[in-house]
């Protein structure tokens, strides 16, 4: 039986491409060996799943909170915060959901509401690893035979975002998502103030431009004083049939320019 032990005597640090080949030599060997030899070997990779997990748990988390935010070219030089929903940044528990009810919370910060009576629906957060900019973490949705009229999503702004928001600010929504067929998404700013909601709403371009929208606070009737809290409304048209990887959500805060 091959033990990892002997890779530790080539290498005091375990050199992890001589544990893929040791592995890789078993995959190829494994319809060949005895049982015996496959319960041992079993017994190890059970081991070492066990530990590779616990260095994903400790290791993801802490590279969330370090990815940059890749700011966009229009906004260079004017962002004042940025940052993202805290879903994005760490570890959803459950990790999956199948039927939801309505209002459901998939994470902190981030809330599911529709109207479907079947609830043919499926969420599950999951681990990006395609980009260095990209969120630790990401959101897949899949929706089936889909009865109702609304389905959305809503995200809930960090404090930081509102820490002496005005009317002189632009708030910024980029959206990084890859969806298996031609979607219309909105979406909706709210802002509490006092005993009121103001919103605004926007529809994310649709002509190849990106996947960004902003609001001008300058067109809301708020009274900063009063802000309470804020959230924004992710909502699909028509989401019947729908495979969509919603990888990364980034907000942006930034001065309006003076004219």
């Amino acid at each position: 039986m091959v033990k990892l032990s002997r890779l530790s005597r080539r290498d005091p640090q375990v050199d992890p491409d001589a544990a893929v080949a040791v592995w890789s030599g078993l995959v190829s060997k494994a319809p060949d060996l005895s049982t015996a030899a496959l319960q041992g070997h079993l017994k190890q990779a059970d081991r070492l799943r066990s530990v590779l997990d616990r260095f994903a748990q400790i290791a993801e988390p802490r590279l969330a909170n370090d990815v940059l935010i890749e700011v966009p070219e229009t906004l260079a030089g004017q962002i004042e915060w940025s940052g993202r929903p805290a879903f994005w940044l760490g570890e959803a528990s459950p990790r999956a959901l199948v039927a939801p009810e309505s209002g459901i919370e998939l994470g902190e910060g981030v809330k599911l509401f529709h109207d479907c009576p079947r609830r043919e629906i499926a969420l599950r957060q999951h681990v990006n690893r395609v980009a260095p900019s990209r969120a630790a973490y990401g959101l897949s949705l899949d929706v089936m035979g889909f009865e109702g009229s609304y389905l959305s999503l809503v995200l809930d702004l960090p404090s930081a975002a509102l820490t002496e928001l005005g009317q002189s600010h632009v708030l910024s929504v980029n959206f990084d998502f890859q969806a298996d067929r031609d979607l219309g998404i909105f979406v909706r700013l709210n802002l509490k103030c006092g005993p009121n909601t103001v919103n605004m709403l926007r529809e994310v371009p649709r002509d190849g431009s990106g996947h960004a929208v902003e609001f001008d606070l300058a067109y809301l009737d708020m009274d900063p004083s009063r802000l309470e809290s804020g959230w924004i409304d992710v909502m699909f048209e028509a989401p019947q049939y729908l495979g969509l990887d919603l990888r990364d959500v980034m907000l942006f805060r930034s001065r309006r320019a003076e004219v």
